[in-house]
């Protein structure tokens, strides 16, 4: 199944099962009821990461490929 992810250009902040539940997410995480940020399909296993990790975006890079996913494009 695929999950999406709400990001802005320099971070991730949540994951959701459908595009709205990740906007939403994003939003109480970011304590802003209207705060806009872009959706994205993710793949389960870099959701899965990103669940247990947190995604530092003064750390973690990432990029959407061509079909639209968000990729991890960390350099560790």
């Amino acid at each position: 199944m695929t999950k999406f992810a709400a990001y802005d250009h320099s971070s991730i902040y949540a994951i959701g099962e459908t595009r709205e539940t990740a906007m939403t997410n994003a939003r109480v995480d970011a304590r802003d009821d209207t705060a806009e940020f872009k959706t994205a399909p993710i793949s389960d296993y870099l959701a899965a990461w990103i669940d247990e990790n947190g995604w530092d975006g003064n750390r973690n890079s990432f990029e959407l490929d061509a079909a639209g996913y968000i990729l991890n494009t960390t350099r560790r």
